[in-house]
């Protein structure tokens, strides 16, 4: 608070001309506090000498008359009562008349109500309305930030600095989603400092109340009018800018234009009051980041859980459980469940099928490699019969049909062979794989040129496919050379059986997985491998439920 000798001082000061910023310094006080003291000093009154003006139509003193500023004036008046005409003031004392004249702006009725301020202030030579200064500061805001959308997008970019200072990496699916929360929080604020501008400025019908005001503040024409460019702040805006940058930093300092290096300082403030102001902390907003998501309740029962996804998270609820340590425990165990044949009408219905005897002697002992390769026998026989009378499997790879691309993003999802391409933003493709795709197409299914894939995909020894858009092209290439739809019952390979008939019967992701991988042991176990310890029952009853879905087709 200021004391009674910093208030008669900011008083003095002001009356010959200091700034708020220069009459801060002197008295030791900051330019927000000067700013409070000189808006309270405008509404008050000195009562001390008390005053009325009598207007008149006309005044011709016959005494002699004496002219003085208004300031000595006032110093030296000693009646209560003065007469006004036009724009001059007479105190009429014996024998001489004092006279005053203000300017033409201010009319001689209101100055009972100014002059308390007259020995300390100069008169405004300039009355400026509340609602063309508030229009001159929007436009100010307009010129320097924008109306335009794609503005603040270049401003958003001060958010992957900011990022980087927390310590936090980034991710796109956040950035995205706090830009436009931050944006939305930045017009908010933008609209805010626009009403606090000169938010106690009288109106222009109380012209007492705005002529004192104009006197206090110091608003002349040095003052309000901008500088030689009209897209930089006046002086008056620009003390209204500092004063508010406490609370405010970023738009303040936006909109008088410091450097890019102190915008992004400020910005970082601007970041971490929008976390107050929703209660979250920068541990928080490193949390967002790590789970890709600023929704809290989900980032808390990732926390609580362990889970670094919601399909763990839902995997967890379907479980029953409470973390991931617990729903992996519960995997194990299921993963290793006992094999009920008596589940399996493909196998109970045909108990004297020479395949299915094999099936129930391997389970009986628990030899479940035996077991994988006779339920891989059972499946082939079906799935290639299927193949041959289904309508459902296309005749050609169509890219866009709907049966082609629910086949392709299965893959991409639940095989881990794509799904590890997919994931590796290093992939280099083996010359294997390069010599496998003897026919290069785009996304759209248009056969490329031969100059194109290596246009493309920038051949070379040490080729590495850094773009996700690109790994994905190069999948689908690669899975459209290995599926032959057009291949007879006899010659088509497992692995087309497998990641075809899957997507085309189940919605199931992880019977995609496990029939794959049950596909890929078998194949070891078949040329001379030992049995896998990556083996367990899941992988012969995924194979044993995709025969029995294809078996329900054949019914049909």
């Amino acid at each position: 608070m200021a004391t009674d000798k910093q208030v008669n001082r900011i008083k003095y000061l002001r009356g010959n001309g200091l700034s708020q910023k220069e009459i801060a310094y002197d008295v030791g006080l900051s330019p927000q506090m000067v700013s409070v003291v000189l808006k309270k000093l405008s509404t008050q009154f000195n009562e001390s000498k008390p005053v009325r003006v009598v207007s008149v139509l006309n005044f011709k003193p016959k005494e002699t008359v004496i002219e003085f500023p208004p300031a000595e004036f006032e110093n030296i008046r000693e009646s209560e009562t003065l007469y006004g005409s036009h724009n001059s003031l007479y105190e009429v004392r014996s024998g001489i008349v004092h006279q005053t004249t203000l300017p033409d702006i201010i009319p001689v009725e209101i100055y009972p109500q100014i002059a308390d301020l007259l020995s300390n202030y100069d008169l405004p030579t300039v009355i400026y309305s509340k609602e063309d200064l508030t229009t001159r500061f929007s436009e100010l805001c307009k010129s320097k930030i924008g109306s335009q959308r794609h503005k603040w997008k270049v401003l958003s970019q001060f958010l992957l600095n900011t990022i980087s200072e927390f310590g936090i990496e980034s991710s796109q699916e956040v950035h995205i989603e706090l830009s436009e929360k931050l944006y939305n929080h930045f017009l908010k604020d933008l609209e805010l400092i626009q009403q606090l501008y000169l938010e106690d400025m009288p109106d222009s019908d109380n012209v007492g109340m705005l002529v004192r005001f104009h006197i206090i503040n110091g608003l002349d024409e040095s003052l309000v009018n901008s500088t030689i460019n009209h897209n930089q702040p006046s002086n008056h805006q620009i003390e209204f800018l500092k004063s508010i940058g406490t609370s405010y930093p970023f738009i303040s300092h936006l909109l008088y234009y410091k450097s890019t290096e102190e915008l992004f300082g400020k910005f970082s403030l601007f970041v971490k009051m929008y976390l107050d102001s929703n209660n979250l902390t920068v541990d928080d907003l490193r949390n967002a980041y790590q789970f890709k998501t600023l929704d809290m309740d989900l980032i808390n029962k990732y926390l609580a859980t362990g889970a670094d996804s919601v399909e763990t998270l839902e995997e967890i609820e379907e479980a029953g459980v409470t973390n991931v340590d617990e729903l992996e425990v519960s995997k194990i165990a299921f993963n290793n469940k006992d094999i009920d044949l008596s589940e399996y009408d493909v196998i109970t219905k045909n108990k004297s099928d020479r395949i299915s005897k094999k099936i129930t002697n391997a389970v009986d002992r628990n030899e479940l490699d035996d077991a994988l390769i006779h339920s891989f026998v059972l499946l082939e026989s079906k799935a290639r019969e299927f193949w041959g009378r289904s309508t459902a499997i296309p005749k050609n790879w169509r890219d866009g049909d709907e049966i082609t691309e629910k086949i392709f993003k299965s893959n991409l999802e639940n095989n881990r062979y794509y799904s590890e391409i997919m994931e590796n933003n290093e992939y280099s493709p083996s010359s294997e794989e390069f010599q496998t795709i003897k026919v290069w197409f785009h996304e759209n299914g248009r056969r490329m040129s031969n100059q194109m894939p290596g246009i493309i995909f920038n051949f070379n020894r040490n080729m590495v496919i850094k773009d996700l858009r690109m790994r994905e092209l190069f999948c689908r290439n690669l899975m459209r050379s290995k599926i032959d739809f057009s291949a007879n019952n006899a010659e088509i390979k497992a692995e087309s059986l497998i990641n075809v008939l899957v997507p085309i019967l189940s919605e199931d992701g992880e019977l995609h997985t496990y029939c794959d991988e049950a596909r890929i042991i078998r194949n070891k176990l078949l040329h001379g491998g030992e049995l896998s310890t990556d083996l367990v029952t899941r992988h012969i009853r995924s194979i044993l439920f995709l025969s029995e879905l294809i078996n329900d087709e054949l019914i049909k």
